[in-house]
């Protein structure tokens, strides 16, 4: 155990160990007819038991490059992106390198509809489009995913799991199913079929099982990053559709009035705004211009905006009475919301052309200013806030 652990301390020994493991190739060792010395080699002068294997061969583009290298390379590589269908590409890519399928297909979970539908297929490496899905323990893939075991099928001709998808031109002899998992979780099947019997050695399915835990990952951050986007494109197009409907609501043009000049200008300081302003005209002439502003931004000083602004409306239709009485109202309507850390700054300004006057009632709204032959003053108005 002391030699072998001072060998174990040595750079590439770990690696190269790992890497034997992996391929299905178990180091000669003290008791395998070995000595115990052979520790002390080193894994350079170690020689494997076994000939080196086809799926070494197939990746060994350089002479250090390791299946435990492929790995992590692939690992790497399904990571560095978040789009489900570069994900898709990306793995069919890593497969090829392993072996050649002339069916290649990912089949993913849908845990609501609770079937595994087909998202992404070749046929002789080009993409086909495959729709619809069906339930665990149905045919060789659902019978892995259920099992959450590899199923390896020499002659899919003698398996009674086996179930025929037709594909013009494509008759199948074997066939290989990997489970994908993630977490203890199901994320679904990688299915490759072969024309030829046979096809799927032992070493391909301990190798797409150890490579199965990085595309289950990446698979799952890649549909969740789906999810997200998805919402954020959902609550994209109702921030959209509120603010054409929270700009309607506001004034287009200033009103006509013959003894008045109207100018206004408004702009949000998010999507949505808790600002708001409207003018009333009265049937006997005279003009009612509001400046509100909810506390807070966003949707909910929105919708009290929009909500202050015909609760406004109806209290002037209704009530003849000075802005001071407006405003009483519309306060005892707001608390009876009972809207907790809510409450609406209000200015509200008539209009009396005949006397020539403006009346004003403030609640929270600072104060206005006049404006005579150059020179301006405040005009002392304040009240409490609304709600």
């Amino acid at each position: 155990l002391d030699r072998f652990w001072r060998w174990s301390r040595q750079p590439d020994a770990a690696l190269w160990y790992a890497t034997c493991w992996a391929e299905g190739v178990r180091p000669a060792a003290a008791g395998d007819g070995s000595s115990a010395e052979s520790f002390d080699r080193g894994p350079s002068e170690w020689q494997p038991s076994a000939p080196r294997t086809e799926l070494a061969e197939r990746l060994e583009i350089h002479p250090h490059r390791t299946m435990l290298e492929f790995l992590a390379e692939s690992a790497a590589d399904l990571s560095s992106t978040l789009r489900l269908e570069e994900v898709f590409q990306k793995i069919a890519d890593r497969v090829r390198l392993l072996l050649d399928a002339h069916l290649f297909c990912i089949l993913l979970w849908n845990e609501e509809e609770q079937v595994l539908e087909h998202s992404y297929s070749l046929k002789f490496g080009e993409h086909i489009e495959q729709e619809g899905g069906f339930p665990l323990g149905y045919g060789l893939s659902g019978c892995a995913a259920k099992d959450r075991r590899p199923i390896r099928v020499p002659d899919v001709m003698q398996d009674p799991r086996y179930v025929r998808f037709r594909h013009a031109e494509v008759e199948i002899r074997s066939e290989l199913a990997v489970p994908l998992i993630s977490n203890g979780r199901l994320i679904g099947v990688l299915d490759l079929e072969s024309v030829e019997y046979d096809s799927f050695t032992p070493e391909h399915e301990r190798t797409l099982l150890a490579l199965g835990s990085h595309i289950a990952a990446a698979l799952e951050n890649a549909r969740l990053y789906e999810t997200v986007r998805q919402e954020e494109r959902r609550l994209e197009e109702d921030l959209s559709a509120a603010r054409k409907i929270q700009s309607g609501l506001l004034p287009q043009t200033p009103p006509h009035h013959p003894s008045l000049d109207i100018g206004f200008a408004h702009s949000a300081a998010w999507e949505l705004s808790g600002d708001f302003f409207d003018f009333l005209q009265y049937p006997d002439g005279r003009l009612a211009a509001a400046l509100g502003d909810v506390a807070g931004k966003g949707t909910a000083a929105a919708l009290l905006a929009s909500l202050s602004i015909g609760i406004l409306r109806s209290q002037v239709l209704q009530s003849r009475g000075r802005p001071s009485e407006i405003l009483k109202c519309m306060n005892d309507q707001l608390r009876d919301l009972d809207i907790e850390h809510r409450f609406v700054a209000l200015l509200l300004a008539v209009y009396e052309p005949d006397a020539r006057r403006l009346r004003l009632s403030d609640s929270g709204v600072p104060q206005p200013f006049v404006l005579r032959r150059g020179r301006s003053r405040t005009i002392e108005v304040s009240g409490v806030p609304l709600g």
